[in-house]
């Protein structure tokens, strides 16, 4: 199975590659039932994710069983990590990984978000602002205004920068030249 890209926003870009952001947080898709208290993994290679449901008093246990793929990679895979417009910029080896419920985030793992320092686009925090309120307020500017409260299941992927990846810089001169080339398609190519 292909893994699905890893994609940044430019601000966490440097703090990956300064190595401040070592975790993220990926909504899980589709949503299990409310009833889902937890989730177990199952042993062995391409081992899926056991939904853990919780039986409501009075009504017969169901027998459904619910199973999740990470589709970003496995714990020991190298993975590559790209950029908005889909540019790989890093390659990263994926140490970690869990679903949680995504208010269940430690201060610990906030800092490992990178988002200790960082500020939101509307400006900066005020003093003594708890640092989990200051990773909820950057979670709801990228998923929308309810995203924290929702509280949604979430991928926790760790992971560890193994190398930057340089784009070939090209000379402005020839850019023109060379992004103009017609395919054999008729449609320009950029060859560098």
């Amino acid at each position: 199975m292909k893994g699905q890209p890893l994609r940044f926003a430019a601000d966490l870009i440097a703090a990956i590659l300064d190595g401040r952001k070592v975790q993220t947080r990926r909504i899980l898709k589709p949503q299990p039932p409310q009833s889902t208290s937890g989730w177990l993994r199952e042993m062995g290679p391409n081992a899926k994710w056991v939904a853990v449901e919780e039986t409501v008093p009075g009504r017969p246990a169901r027998r459904r069983v619910r199973r999740a793929v990470c589709p970003y990679g496995e714990p020991g895979q190298t993975i590559p990590l790209y950029d908005e417009d889909g540019n790989a910029f890093a390659l990263a080896l994926l140490v970690g990984l869990r679903l949680q419920r995504l208010q269940d985030i430690s201060d610990a793992d906030v800092a490992a978000e990178g988002c200790v320092n960082q500020a939101t686009s509307r400006g900066g925090f005020l003093p003594g602002m708890p640092i989990k309120s200051i990773f909820a307020l950057s979670w709801c500017e990228t998923y929308g205004a309810r995203a924290w409260a929702v509280n949604p299941w979430v991928w926790v992927l760790e992971f560890r920068m193994r190398e930057a990846i340089v784009a070939p810089e090209v000379d402005p001169r020839q850019q023109d030249l060379l992004s103009s080339q017609p395919r054999s398609g008729g449609r320009p190519r950029l060859t560098v």
